[in-house]
């Protein structure tokens, strides 16, 4: 038996209100990753630097990134709400193809905002 706090008082747990209770803490768990991850977008074919230097790399992705959502999505540097960015999978140098740029942004506005294709200037998804 498992001894969990509730309120004042300790309360034992028998084996299966212990698997219950894992079970619902996992579930949790889950559903906080899957909101979070409402917040990414996945960029594909876009150019990436070819550098063995990965500050580089990510300086460039950056910029590259913070021109594309000014000039397609009209949103400004400072209000962007990027809260990370980085490629997907490995670097391999034998192939041309770009890896896919993933884009977190700090809130649902951002993503759901470039996901959606507001262009500047223009009313209707992409």
């Amino acid at each position: 038996m498992s001894k969990v706090l509730q309120g004042d008082h300790d309360v034992e747990l028998d084996g299966w209100q212990k698997r219950m209770q894992d079970e619902i803490t996992k579930k949790i768990e889950q559903d906080k990753e899957t909101e979070n991850r409402k917040c990414n977008v996945v960029i594909y074919k876009v150019h990436e630097v070819v550098t063995d230097n990965v500050s580089d790399r990510t300086a460039s992705d950056l910029a590259l990134l913070t021109e594309m959502l000014d000039t397609v999505f009209g949103i400004k540097p400072e209000t962007n709400g990027v809260a990370k960015a980085f490629r997907l999978g490995r670097r391999d140098d034998s192939k041309n193809a770009p890896r896919p740029l993933l884009v977190e942004f700090s809130s649902l506005e951002g993503s759901s905002y470039v996901q959606l294709g507001k262009f500047e200037g223009c009313n209707s998804p992409l």
